[in-house]
């Protein structure tokens, strides 16, 4: 696998951290499978697991209107309510980069490369001390 993930269990490397910025299930061929992959890392490594809510996601919450043809199953969507009712899934994430920067990240932001561009994050630099300060 991509991420690093080895063996039959498909655990994370300890220095890794996945955020998955939503759209599971989005047209694809095995939305279950997927849903499942995400359950296992949610369940089994969740400090290494921040999944954010996509709007294909969206639909199955609470409130959401169906939008997409291609309904998941009853047992899928329920799947995702309960990972929005037990804050697995979210809106937003705050993150600290290695470089100590704070980084305020959503899916409708996550489409950019660099912090800046067309506004897809919110960075916030630790404050410099005043020149001269002691």
């Amino acid at each position: 696998m991509a991420l690093g993930a080895t063996g039959g269990n498909l655990r994370l490397p300890a220095d890794l951290t996945v955020i998955q910025v939503g759209d599971l299930v989005d047209r694809g061929p095995d939305s279950t499978g997927v849903l499942d992959l995400v359950d296992a890392y949610l369940r089994d490594q969740p400090e290494q697991w921040i999944q954010l809510v996509g709007n294909h996601e969206s639909q199955y919450l609470p409130g959401g209107t169906a939008f997409w043809r291609e309904r998941l199953t009853e047992h899928d969507a329920g799947r995702l309510r309960r990972w929005w009712g037990e804050e697995r899934m979210q809106v937003a994430a705050a993150v600290r980069t290695a470089d100590g920067d704070e980084v305020l990240l959503t899916p409708a932001m996550a489409g950019s490369s660099r912090a800046g561009d067309r506004g897809d994050t919110t960075r916030r630099r630790r404050p410099s001390r005043p020149r001269g300060a002691g």
